[in-house]
């Protein structure tokens, strides 16, 4: 009697930001480097809808967005998997009291932009919930 083995899926990194030609520079600079995959989202209910899959490692969500804002998609990713990590991205001065980041355990730091790819990555890494984060890939 044989054994399938069930090949575990690397969990993704989920970017949502409503200017697309951002989000998708950003997705395919950290693909092209590191070493898990990484979907870009402009609208936050397209994001939620990936966040239900269960594959997801970190969310980074920019915070002003039409419709949703990232506090918002931070609320809902609480609710729908309270283990992944947010990182919220944002180009205006935002500041969080200790009573607000209580209340979204879930949302790790707030990063300013403009913000390089490397310091993005290297914050993904440090609050990934496993204990298998992804590396930034050498270069060749």
């Amino acid at each position: 009697m044989s054994t399938i083995e069930n090949p575990v899926r690397p969990k993704k990194v989920l970017i949502v930001d409503d200017e697309k030609s951002f989000t998708e520079l950003l997705a395919q600079i950290l693909n092209d480097n590191m070493t898990c995959p990484v979907e870009s989202y402009n609208r936050p209910a397209d994001a939620l809808k990936a966040l239900q899959s269960g594959e997801v490692g970190v969310l980074v969500t920019d915070y002003y967005m039409p419709v949703m804002n990232g506090i918002e998609l931070i609320r809902n990713l609480q609710q729908a998997q309270p283990t992944v990590p947010a990182i919220l991205i944002t180009g205006h001065t935002l500041k969080f009291g200790e009573e607000e980041m209580k209340r979204l355990p879930a949302l790790k730091t707030v990063l300013n932009k403009p913000f390089g790819w490397r310091r993005l990555a290297e914050v993904i890494i440090q609050y990934w919930p496993d204990n298998n984060p992804p590396t930034i890939k050498e270069p060749s």
